[in-house]
């Protein structure tokens, strides 16, 4: 297999199994992939703003706003309001907080599992090289 297929399938096959396996354990707890991410994020990172979490996922703006919606009508995240409701601050309920903790558990169970057979400088290593990638493809389409 060529370079190009080989890296178009595993970046496909990655992507693939990612999202299933988000679908799955987010469905588990009753909420969506997105929902997941954003949780996640405001768990080990602390409060954010709508803004910061645009810019970390790179989601929709759209997608963002109407998913932290419907956390606030659930009861998982609340804001702290400071003048825009888009600059306020949000953070996890109890209830967040304990969803929080089950998907980050279960994030750190399923890192441990992919990373089974490197070691962490090889994993290091990979990390660099994947972000290298990232940032060269973003050079190209910019052009």
């Amino acid at each position: 297999m060529d370079r190009y297929n080989k890296f178009n399938l595993l970046l496909t096959q990655i992507n693939r199994s990612v999202n299933r396996l988000k679908s799955t354990e987010s469905h588990k707890l009753g909420i969506k992939g997105i929902s997941s991410d954003i949780i996640y994020l405001i768990y080990t990172k602390g409060p954010l703003t709508a803004s910061n979490i645009v810019s970390i996922t790179a989601e929709d703006k759209g997608l963002v706003s109407r998913t932290l919606s419907k956390l606030y009508l659930d009861k998982i995240i609340r804001y702290e309001i400071i003048g825009k409701k888009y600059r306020s601050k949000i953070f996890l309920t109890e209830i967040g907080k304990k969803i929080g903790n089950q998907i980050y558990n279960k994030v750190e169970e399923v890192l441990e599992k992919v990373s089974t057979g490197l070691t962490d400088c090889e994993r290091e290593i990979f990390y660099n090289n994947l972000d290298l990638i990232s940032e060269n493809l973003k050079k190209i389409l910019e052009k």
